[in-house]
């Protein structure tokens, strides 16, 4: 019997070689981009990792080589808060690019467009520029190491509780306090330095404006530091998108706050250039140029929270341009008054300081806005007409002259003598040309008319 158990020990070791080699087999299926991603997510996913079968999925030759880099593009991935999805994934095997015309699939052309897959001998691996771009990535997010804050904390930290290891709770607690710490040392040392200089400021706005700014311009650094430190505590890519996703909010949002208060102390710094020249129409321009700067930066900040939100801007964008026409019609009179304003300034009928006389109401401009030009009248109200009926109606600059026509009336008595009365229109003359500030070639003085008194 033992020699019968010797015999065929030998046969039961191949059989046993043969069995584990199928299911290995079996376990790694290549014959598609969803099939090998499936058998990647299937080896490297979850707590239990197999390194040796996730890094089939590499074809480069070296073992070791190809589990270093299943390990490092799962970190990469996982930092970025990005999702490996089998089912989304091409299923045929001769799949071909419409663009490039090659067995080529990119997986997250937007995001990381270096990772990718190709077909090499009937099989889909990993692509070459994916196994360039792995170790980079994983040195760029990962500057100090993957393992840096593990090695911190003793191994009892790494029991799990609610989802997450002991150590990644006090690591995040860690990124907080130091994120909150930089945040207020940062303010501090930032306002303490606009209160030093605070005496270059010509006025209290400026040094008020740039105050305001300081808050902003702080939070948006803080949170470029947390997300650069996020990702040593090696959390699972669902947990990271939902950071990502909050990141890609706040950032831009903070950033626009940050330039919308910036364009009221450039507002301040061109009201000065302007109030130095002559001319009025920059007085114009200027407070047109910051509302539309301020319309323009929310606008620029909306496109960009929507882009990292994975909107699809060019979709919306056309949509926007075929429904453009029945917005026209409804904001008509709007874009009216818009044009109506760049015709102001284009055409300059008035300016700001100007006394002009319009469907018969007189008054001194104020202000030439976006949609409306306002007038001070002589009660000292303010009246607000739209810029597009002013663009078609009757304006009379009575600030464009260069003499204002002063006309009166002065009664003599019926019996003064004809020779006293030429006398006298003649010294009204000559004290006309006498006057520095009157026009000489041009006025008349004469007798009027013969009334009843």
């Amino acid at each position: 019997m033992k020699r019968f158990l010797f015999l065929i020990s030998p046969l039961i070791c191949l059989l046993s070689l043969l069995a584990n080699e199928a299911a290995s087999q079996d376990s790694v299926n290549l014959s598609s981009p969803s099939r090998t991603i499936a058998t990647y997510t299937k080896h490297i996913g979850g707590d239990q990792y197999e390194l040796s079968l996730a890094g089939k999925c590499f074809n480069t030759g070296d073992q070791d080589k190809n589990e270093s880099l299943a390990w490092e593009l799962k970190q990469v991935l996982d930092a970025k808060g990005l999702v490996l999805r089998p089912a989304e994934l091409p299923s045929d095997s001769a799949y071909l690019d419409t663009v490039t015309q090659k067995h080529h699939y990119v997986i997250f052309p937007e995001e990381l467009p270096q990772i990718s897959l190709q077909r090499q001998n009937g099989r889909w691996y990993f692509s070459e520029e994916t196994v360039k771009a792995v170790p980079k990535l994983h040195n760029t997010i990962f500057p100090f190491g993957s393992d840096f804050l593990v090695n911190i904390f003793p191994e009892s930290s790494q029991k799990k509780f609610l989802g997450l290891r002991l150590w990644q709770y006090f690591g995040f607690i860690c990124i907080i306090a130091l994120s909150l710490l930089i945040y207020f040392g940062l303010l501090h040392l930032l306002t303490y330095l606009v209160h030093r200089y605070s005496s270059l400021f010509e006025t209290k706005r400026e040094y008020a404006i740039l105050r305001s700014i300081i808050k902003p311009f702080s939070g948006f650094l803080i949170l470029f530091l947390i997300r650069f430190l996020l990702p040593v505590l090696q959390l699972s890519a669902s947990l990271n998108l939902y950071f990502v996703t909050t990141f890609d909010v706040l950032q831009p949002l903070i950033a626009v706050l940050a330039v919308y208060r910036s364009i009221d102390m450039c507002d301040l710094y061109l009201k000065g250039l302007a109030e130095k020249t002559e001319s009025t129409l920059d007085d114009q321009l200027v407070p047109l140029l910051r509302k539309i700067l301020k319309v323009v930066v929310i606008i620029i900040g909306g496109l960009f929270i929507l882009q990292n939100l994975n909107f699809n801007i060019t979709t919306w964008l056309t949509g926007i341009s075929i429904g453009g026409l029945a917005f026209a019609l409804a904001a008509q009179d709007t874009i009216k008054n818009f044009f109506g304003s760049l015709m102001i300034f284009v055409d300059r009928p008035f300016q700001i300081g100007d006394w002009i006389n319009f469907d018969g109401t007189d008054g001194t401009v104020e202000e030439v806005g976006f949609r409306s030009t306002r007038v001070r009248t002589f009660a000292n109200s303010v009246v607000s007409i739209p810029n597009g009926r002013i663009a078609d109606m009757k304006v009379d600059n009575l600030g464009l002259r260069k003499y204002r026509r002063f006309y009166t009336e002065i009664a003599l008595p019926f019996h003064t003598p004809p020779h006293l009365i030429e006398a006298y229109i003649e010294g009204l003359r000559d004290y006309v040309r006498q006057q520095p500030n009157t026009r000489k070639d041009f006025f008349e003085i004469h007798l009027n008319s013969m009334t009843d008194h």
